[in-house]
């Protein structure tokens, strides 16, 4: 194609093109995915979902408070900690 220094060549590998370009789309269907889940949420009417259901999501709610303790990296050493699930065993 022609430049304003002379001719431009672009070379590629059509492997690769293709492998980006259905990554592009995966990427842009799961954008397009999250913008319409979004909506619907705000759309949602919680007052016609079943009891159970309501309850569930009460439930699902993540507290790091109160769901996640300290665990020694180095046992006895109280400068190295990790923050674990409440329910899991400290080794």
């Amino acid at each position: 194609m022609p430049g304003p220094n002379g001719t431009i060549t672009i070379s590629g590998n059509f492997k690769k093109a293709k492998e980006c370009e259905r990554g592009n789309a995966t990427f842009a269907e799961a954008v397009l995915h999250a913008e319409e889940l979004a909506m619907l949420k705000k759309e949602l009417d919680t007052s016609q979902l079943p009891e159970h259901v309501k309850t569930a999501e009460q439930k699902n709610t993540f507290k790091a408070s109160e769901d996640t303790k300290k665990a020694d990296l180095v046992p006895g050493d109280s400068s190295k900690q990790v923050t674990i699930g409440a329910g899991l065993d400290d080794k």
